[in-house]
């Protein structure tokens, strides 16, 4: 790749530990990578040209990998410190045309990513490196001596990055306000020619000017002479690599004859492959094999597992006639027909929470169950501890979550569930210095009840006035936005209740607001009712940090949208329409289920465009209504939950499993 001394390729390099189950000590294995740089750089490319080298197989491998979006590849030769970065298997690269480079070593996929929006390109030289697993970007402002410093808040694997401004330190104004301490007394000023963070405290930084290297602390403002290169030309032509120490065994992982015994080993991909064939039972068995074995097993759960959704549709619930079930669908996915057994979906049952194809429903306050449209099978729970409904007006907010759970025991795996809710005080106006967390799950069959002292108190009040449900889980994390215009999150893993905030550039009474996820991310939306507009906002930072970061992601006016063909949406004649529900898509986060009058829409933020779903025909408008959606994995359908007949004497209930497994229990609810 090096045919044209001023093209050479960019280069990544990382060192990983390895265990050796064959000795007492663990070895060290390395990978290379680097990418091959065009003769023209400014003629964008379509395919990339990758090669790499591990050491556990020592041999180099080179693959081409076609781009979806062209790009210009650029060398990384303008640079003052080495540009470049590796985190979690993905290699990062700052080029001479200021652009990021990233290559996902696992995915085997390629893109650019961008830089920080609120940076003014041409102001100075950029430097990329990692710190304490986080991504780091800085811009050397030369001609002021200033550094400003941005942090990846986005997941390194997502394209859409979001950077967060992190730092900003006027090196020259700390390093002139004691020049004799640097050797630069007589310097009207100083100009910084290289740039190294910290490997572990982000915050670091090591710079060099003239002869000298400092080491300056962004968070006190304070700056450390590190050396001085006595007699060396100046540090603008030498760039800084750091060594750091880590207390492992120094011995690389590099056997001579492995090279011989590559051809007779089995890609990593196609072993996975081969073991997504076998049930669960047998890769409980195999993971005992190796420790190969156990990382090959441990993917192919994860590939197995972690499939994306079809979004079939919605079920539609009066807010006040609870008899009023409705269903439509949404796409061709027809794992329904749309109709419902009075025996099997009670007659004054209420909606709570949809999760993964699964229902949740309630009657007569401490009564729930839940419900799977799909095979018809329904789940009656035990009586709650606590009856939190005493006051009608004040609901307790419900969580509800589907995972699913390896079983051993048998080739099918099977599905858990866990529900959680909170008390809703008398007077939620006042300050709660306690919150009262019970929860529910399929694989104890036991409601429990916790008393959560809070860190800062707040004002507890029940979600009655969203048009749609507005609540979430993501990793355990329970999240609801409440009648008081507020967040609340609890963690049910970690036992905190705290308040999130919503998004600083928010304009609060402007509209009704939604929280919902799609594709493992966290989403709100602000409904400016009387403009017709949609404001959607992306949580940045990780769903545990009270530190919320907010990012604005889409603005849509949709009533300019659908106006523009009323005959299609069937409002011609109306001068605006009024939006009254709204449910994100489970994996398009771009997409979003409104409903206005009798109608229920689709819409795209990035195309601007809306699509009619369902008209309904002889019923109220849809201001009365709440939508659940209803999605369907490629799952084994069978819920976690124990057998317990003679528990159930104060009532009868109806327990139907799928097609494959015998019928449980039946008869017919009597509340």
């Amino acid at each position: 790749m090096e045919d044209d001394d001023n093209n050479p390729p960019p280069v990544g390099f990382t060192i990983c530990k390895v265990d050796n189950p064959d000795n007492k000590d663990d070895i060290i294995s390395f990978t290379i990578v680097r990418y091959a740089i065009p003769l023209y750089p400014s003629n964008l490319q379509s395919v990339v040209t990758i090669e790499s080298f591990s050491s556990e197989t020592n041999v180099w491998t080179a693959n081409k990998i076609i781009l979806d979006v062209p790009l210009r590849l650029f060398p990384c030769t303008f640079m003052k410190s080495p540009s470049a970065s590796v985190i979690d298997g993905v290699f990062c690269w700052y080029d001479d045309s200021l652009q990021i480079t990233v290559y996902d070593s696992i995915h085997k996929s390629f893109w650019a990513l961008k830089l920080p929006e609120d940076m003014e390109r041409g102001r100075g030289c950029g430097y990329l490196g990692s710190s304490a697993g986080g991504l780091y970007f800085a811009l050397n402002v030369i001609f002021k001596g200033t550094v400003i410093v941005w942090y990846l808040a986005s997941n390194i694997r997502n394209r859409d990055a979001v950077w967060v401004k992190k730092y900003v330190g006027n090196v020259r104004s700390t390093v002139l306000q004691c020049p004799e301490d640097f050797g630069v007394e007589g310097y009207p000023h100083i100009e910084l020619n290289n740039m190294v963070i910290h490997p572990t405290v982000p915050h670091i930084f090591y710079l060099g000017f003239q002869r000298n290297i400092i080491s300056y602390d962004f968070e006190m403002d304070v700056a450390q002479l590190v050396n001085i290169f006595s007699g060396c030309p100046t540090m603008k032509r030498y760039k800084l690599f750091p060594f750091e120490w880590y207390q492992w065994p120094r011995r690389l992982l590099m056997n001579p004859m492995r090279k011989k015994c590559v051809k007779e080993e089995i890609c990593a991909d196609v072993m996975i492959k081969i073991l997504d064939f076998l049930p669960s039972k047998s890769l409980a068995k195999f993971k005992c094999v190796s420790k190969c074995w156990e990382k090959y097993i441990a993917d192919c759960r994860c590939r197995r597992w972690n499939q994306k959704p079809h979004l079939v549709g919605f079920f539609c619930q009066h807010s006040e006639i609870t008899r009023e079930l409705l269903f439509f669908f949404s796409s061709d996915h027809s794992v329904i027909d749309g109709t419902f057994d009075d025996n099997l979906f009670h007659g004054k049952a209420r909606l709570v929470a949809a999760s993964n194809g699964f229902l949740l429903c309630n009657v007569k306050k401490v009564h729930y169950y839940v419900y799977n449209p799909a095979t018809s099978q329904l789940l009656v729970l035990l009586k709650t501890q606590i009856c939190m409904e005493d006051d009608d007006n004040n609901p307790p907010p419900v969580g509800f979550t589907i995972c699913k759970v390896d079983n051993p025991d048998n080739k099918d795996d099977i599905i858990s569930f866990t529900i959680v809710r909170y008390a809703i005080p008398l007077y939620p106006s006042n300050l709660q210095s306690v919150v009262t967390i019970e929860s529910f799950s399929s694989e104890t069959n036991v409601w429990t009840a916790n008393k959560i002292i809070l860190d800062v108190p707040l004002r507890l009040f029940p979600c009655t006035f969203m048009k749609s449900p507005s609540a979430s889980v993501i990793d355990g994390v329970f999240c609801w936005y409440d009648d008081s215009l507020q967040i609340t999150v609890y963690d049910s893993i970690h036992k905190s209740f705290w308040a999130l905030k919503l998004p600083e550039d928010m304009e609060r009474g402007r509209g009704c607001g939604y929280l919902g996820s799609s594709a493992g991310g966290l989403y709100f939306a602000l409904n400016v009712i009387f403009k017709g507009t949609v404001i959607v906002w992306y949580l940045a930072s990780n769903i545990r940090n009270r530190d919320a970061v907010w990012v604005k992601k889409y603005v849509g006016n949709v009533r300019s949208t659908v106006l523009q063909c009323p005959e299609d949406f069937g409002v011609e004649g109306y001068p605006h329409i009024e939006l009254n529900n709204m449910v994100i898509h489970p994996t398009v986060p771009h997409i979003f289920y409104l409903g206005f009058q009798r109608n229920i829409i689709s819409y795209d933020f990035e195309m601007d465009v809306a699509q009619l779903v369902n008209i309904f025909s002889g019923c109220p408008t849809m201001k009365r209504y709440k939508l659940f959606p209803f999605e369907w994995y490629q799952w084994p359908r069978r819920l976690l939950f124990g057998v317990f007949v003679n528990r159930y004497k104060n009532f009868n209930c109806l327990c139907l499993l799928t097609d494959n497994y015998p019928l449980l229990l039946y008869s017919v609810f009597k509340f």
